[in-house]
């Protein structure tokens, strides 16, 4: 019998639309984002033949770059000068090695993702299926490390060390998932008979998996808007059978996370079948971590940096040192990275520290950039909010984590990044 050659197995396999989507960049990042190796988020390493292959259209793309995406452009370039700086602070070249692949597959993940919007009429068309395509496909991944870990270490958490993201930095993608789902969601009103109430049902029980408190903020957030929509789209018994079957899903899934874990573990989990999301949610600002405690460390030594050094920072990814430096030492602006413990800090506070006041708020005028291209889109002032509540829970992960290696993390942010919904109309179709 004849072998069937790869092209014509391709091109039978394209008849399902979902296999054209991994043709393109996004979809690829957004699936391994959080994916690690050796214990670093470096799985970007594997795009570089990609990108050189692609590297016309990515510098066509610059070229025709507007003013934001310039601006995009520039931040991108301007941490290429922090990490250089950040490597000579604390005399470790392993920052530079690490930090600039990282940045230049930042900037060419941004500009080929414009590229392909404005040059490909398949992906323009489907570019929220895509990146729903993608999302579900990365959670789909994270759920089976998540059983694997439970396997062989007995616990969903230990394969974090190597292999995956922690749970604050790895569902932090969420919003790319809710951006999408919501709007696509949208176009059938919200039908309780489609997949997408499938994927948030399973989406809650991934949360309880991972016991994850971003996970139950985007959960809540989530469950408020659609509720809303439904209210303004008269859709009274729909909502009432909506909230009823989340509600209920999210005990039943601690129940049985609660089950296995007290029959096949170790872990004994107690009243798991008590838990209900309105007084999970009461729980979640007092947080028994240190992260507060993190804030005011970080304040403090930021007080102790020279004018020079508050300004521009001690350069990327040196604050894990120079936090525990003492003030005379940073004024001579040279710190061994032997001589201090590493100690990893939440990003808001690496940030600040890392790259001074300038380099925060070019960031945080990036964000507010990214917020403003929302809110003037052609749609309901609802839609507009929940676009509002995804990005800004994006940027409040900054408060609980470090996120910034994470490419589709970092994209979402910006301007004109995975949110470019400039002159095209893909919008959900309801503006009631």
């Amino acid at each position: 019998m004849k072998i069937k050659s790869f092209s014509y197995i391709k091109h039978n396999l394209i008849k399902y639309e979902f296999f054209k989507y991994l043709d393109f960049f996004l979809p690829v990042v957004i699936i391994f984002s959080s994916l690690k190796i050796f214990g670093y988020v470096c799985f970007f390493i594997f795009y570089f033949p990609y990108i050189f292959f692609k590297r016309k259209e990515i510098i066509l793309s610059i070229k025709n770059s507007n003013l934001q995406q310039f601006l995009v452009l520039i931040y991108f370039l301007s941490l290429i000068i922090s990490v250089l700086y950040g490597s000579f602070f604390i005399e470790d070249i392993r920052v530079a090695i690490f930090f600039i692949p990282l940045i230049i597959t930042f900037i060419s993940v941004y500009f080929k993702n414009i590229f392909d919007f404005n040059n490909y009429e398949f992906y323009k068309k489907n570019y929220l299926k895509i990146i729903y395509f993608a999302s579900v496909s990365y959670f789909c991944f994270y759920l089976l490390v998540n059983i694997f870990s439970l396997f062989y270490f007995g616990n969903v958490y230990q394969i974090q060390d190597n292999i995956w993201m922690g749970s604050s930095g790895a569902f932090s993608i969420s919003s790319l998932l809710f951006f999408s789902l919501y709007k696509l969601w949208e176009k059938i009103n919200y039908n309780l008979f489609s997949n997408y109430f499938l994927v948030f049902l399973i989406y809650i029980f991934h949360v309880l998996l991972n016991e994850s408190r971003l996970g139950i903020v985007y959960i809540v957030t989530f469950t408020i808007f659609v509720s809303i929509r439904k209210i303004q789209l008269k859709r009274f018994l729909s909502l009432t059978i909506f909230l009823s079957i989340s509600l209920s899903s999210y005990t039943i899934s601690s129940s049985i996370m609660g089950s296995f874990y007290n029959n096949f573990t170790e872990t004994k989990v107690v009243r798991s079948n008590e838990r209900n999301i309105i007084y999970d949610t009461r729980n979640l600002f007092q947080p028994s971590d240190n992260r507060s405690n993190e804030l005011i460390k970080g304040y403090r030594k930021f007080k102790e940096y020279p004018l020079l050094n508050k300004l521009i920072g001690t350069g990327w990814y040196s604050s894990r040192i120079t936090i525990n430096s003492n003030s005379n030492e940073l004024k001579k602006g040279r710190i061994n990275h032997n001589t201090y413990p590493v100690y990893h800090m939440q990003g808001i506070v690496a940030l600040i520290l890392d790259t001074g006041i300038l380099g925060s708020l070019f960031l945080f005028t990036l964000v507010a950039l990214n917020i403003i291209n929302q809110l003037m889109l052609k749609d309901n002032l609802t839609n507009k909010l929940f676009n509002l509540s995804m990005i800004s829970i994006v940027f409040l992960c900054l408060f609980i984590g470090y996120s910034l290696v994470n490419i589709a993390y970092v994209l979402f942010m910006l301007p004109d990044g995975i949110t470019y919904f400039k002159n095209n109309n893909l919008n959900s179709r309801n503006s009631s």
